[in-house]
Formats: structure tokens, C-alpha cells, sequence
């Protein structure tokens, strides 16, 4: 989602706090985009392309992070912690989608990346209220007593 005032991800309209709007082509506050003839400049990541670019970086991310709670579910903000995270982590790829970079093996004899079908995931298996977090750590089962 991106905020068509700021230009920038994760917001809409509505929730910007910016006092001004922004141009998706250049990121200047002064003019519309179809007043602007600079160069194109990218809000979100700095690169020579307008906001509005499909492959833009952040626009990327978001896509995943949005694919990602489409076909898992979970509370937002953890799962954008856990996309950030395996971004972090490992070399991902945000155009496939998360559950299934993780679900494949690091293997060499495993199947390329992104190659399982989603009805055939286990993160589709999962019950869809319940996000497990990376950041967490297991909690040790009590001792038992004899």
C-alpha cells in the first residue's frame, strides 16, 4: 500500500501525517506529477525511477508482506517483523512469495526456490490466527518430578 499524499509504503491517505503532498515522480512538494519534468526520483529508496515503480525495492518488501498475511493471516506488524527479518537473514527474494522461500530446503538436491505450488506448502496447513514469530525463542518445558 502506498500513501498517495507522502508517496511513501506501509500507509494509506487517510493515516499520512505529512502536511503536504509529495510528487510521485521527483519526491518535491511544490507541483503535481503531470506538472513535473525533472528526473524521476524515488521517495522510498532513493532510485531513478518514480514511487509509483514496480521495482522499486520497498515496493517489493511491502508486496510480500501483503502476500504473505493474504495467505497466512496474523496480525500485521508481526508479519512484517518476520518478512524483515528473513530479509535480514538470508538472500530473499521479495518478487516469491515468504512461505515459500522457507519452506524449500538449503540443500543442494532440493527443487529451486518458489517451485512449490501453495496448496502444497506447509504454511498453508497452518491454522491462519497463529504467526510463528523467528524472533522468539521456543519456552523450555518444565522439569519433571518423579
Amino acid at each position: 500500500m502506498r500513501c498517495y499524499k507522502c508517496q511513501r509504503h506501509g500507509h494509506g491517505k487517510a493515516r499520512c501525517k505529512k502536511p503536504a503532498a509529495v510528487c510521485v515522480r521527483c519526491d518535491k512538494g511544490d507541483h503535481v506529477e503531470r506538472d513535473c519534468s525533472a528526473d524521476p526520483h524515488c521517495v522510498n529508496c532513493r532510485g531513478d525511477y518514480a514511487a509509483s515503480s514496480k521495482t522499486c525495492p520497498k515496493f517489493l518488501k511491502e508486496q510480500a508482506i501483503l502476500r504473505y498475511k493474504a495467505e497466512n493471516g496474523g496480525p500485521f506488524q508481526q508479519v512484517r517483523k518476520a518478512i524483515v527479518f528473513e530479509i535480514h537473514k538470508n538472500d530473499f527474494n521479495p518478487k516469491v512469495c515468504y512461505c515459500r522461500q522457507v519452506s524449500t530446503s538449503n540443500d543442494a538436491n532440493s527443487a529451486p526456490q518458489g517451485s512449490q505450488s501453495p496448496s502444497n506448502s506447509p504454511h498453508r496447513r497452518r491454522n491462519p490466527k497463529v504467526l510463528r514469530s523467528p524472533h522468539r525463542l521456543p519456552i523450555p518445558s518444565p522439569p519433571r518430578s518423579m
